[in-house]
């Protein structure tokens, strides 16, 4: 039976635990990531790590944001007294697309 680098398994395993990924696309990602340059390795990591410190949740909405009130709660054209309530924040970046609810 064929065993990868202790250091691929420990990334497969990390991957495993993303939602939606089970543990053969975990295994095919990592194998991905091997097979990338290491110049797109270190940008995705580095956009990861940028995103964990610059995006946070909104203190009026909940939403993320990189501003706190979020741009939509600092928006002086928007209604405050109509709130649409929504399951997850890509949700909410469709009706706003769409500009109706």
């Amino acid at each position: 039976m064929f065993k990868s680098a202790a250091t691929v398994e420990k990334l497969a395993n990390r991957l495993a635990r993303l939602p939606g990924i089970g543990r053969k696309t975990a295994n095919r990602l990592a194998f991905h990531i091997l097979k990338m340059s290491d110049e797109d390795v270190f940008e995705l990591a580095d956009i990861m790590r940028e995103a964990k410190e610059k995006v946070g949740f909104c203190s009026i909405c909940f939403n993320i944001s990189e501003t706190d009130p979020c741009q939509v709660c600092n928006d002086p054209s928007r209604p405050k007294n109509i709130i649409c309530v929504v399951e997850e924040t890509a949700d909410a970046a469709a009706i706003d697309r769409v500009d109706s609810f």
